[in-house]
């Protein structure tokens, strides 16, 4: 029976649930069904010699103090785009705690939440800035100014990964999610807010879209692994258990 996460499924999502202590990123350029971690894709990714082999670089922050730097711009550091950063914070007595902000890099993270935190992780994507009620005020505002109509030509459907952010009681968990079909992104933002998270990033999406867990009858495991792309990096489980 796990205990460090649960496996939930709804009408248009499957989700692992997990407190943020739990959760890191590691590089892995492959597909999530060829590792035996637990977990979703992480963000964007270039792939020059097509999806069939390892992706050549990333697109998106992904730092981990147990993996190392395997990402430490969002862009190539020109874009400020949402990044989840998993910290214990100085000024709250070490207090382990997530939070969401936009940053160009592992660099500007740190300029902005302070250089004497003791930072677990780092996983950049785009911000669904839960804040804001309307659907079309957010795309209007952050999702243009994050610079993401080009790779979302027309807003258009596809398979989608989103991370949120609960505070409950003294502990903060994620929510690692991945579309069951075709959802556009107000989906991603709609069901974190219906779950009762204060903030999440959207992830790659499309064939990038990809989770390996161990289902909730404990006894199966959930594997999708897209279109059978190689992706850069995983938001994984620490603790599978």
């Amino acid at each position: 029976m796990a205990i460090n996460y649960v496996f939930k499924e709804t009408t248009d999502f499957y989700t692992i649930v997990t407190p943020v202590s739990n959760i890191t990123t590691r590089q892995i350029a492959d597909n999530i069904s060829a590792v035996n971690d637990y977990g979703i894709n992480g963000g964007f990714f270039n792939s020059p010699n097509g999806y069939n082999n390892p992706p050549t670089e990333s697109l998106s922050i992904a730092w981990s103090s147990i993996y190392g730097d395997h990402g430490s711009t969002n862009a190539y550091g020109n874009k400020s785009r949402g990044t989840v950063v998993i910290f214990e914070d100085y000024f709250d007595n070490y207090k382990l705690k997530g939070a969401i902000l936009r940053a160009t890099s592992t660099t500007d993270v740190k300029n902005q939440l302070g250089y004497n935190h003791r930072y677990r992780a780092m996983i950049g994507g785009g911000s669904l800035s839960l804040g804001i009620d309307s659907n079309s005020t957010w795309k209007d505002t952050v999702f243009t100014n994050e610079e993401w109509s080009g790779l979302y030509p027309e807003f258009a459907l596809t398979n989608r990964t989103c991370l949120g952010l609960k505070n409950n009681g003294s502990e903060t968990y994620a929510f690692l999610a991945t579309s069951k079909g075709w959802k556009s992104m107000y989906a991603c933002r709609d069901y974190l807010k219906s779950e009762g998270c204060f903030d999440g990033i959207f992830l790659d999406g499309s064939g990038s879209s990809q989770m390996r867990c161990l289902s909730n009858d404990n006894v199966n495991i959930y594997v999708n692994g897209g279109d059978g792309r190689k992706i850069w990096n995983i938001v994984t489980l620490i603790n599978k258990s």
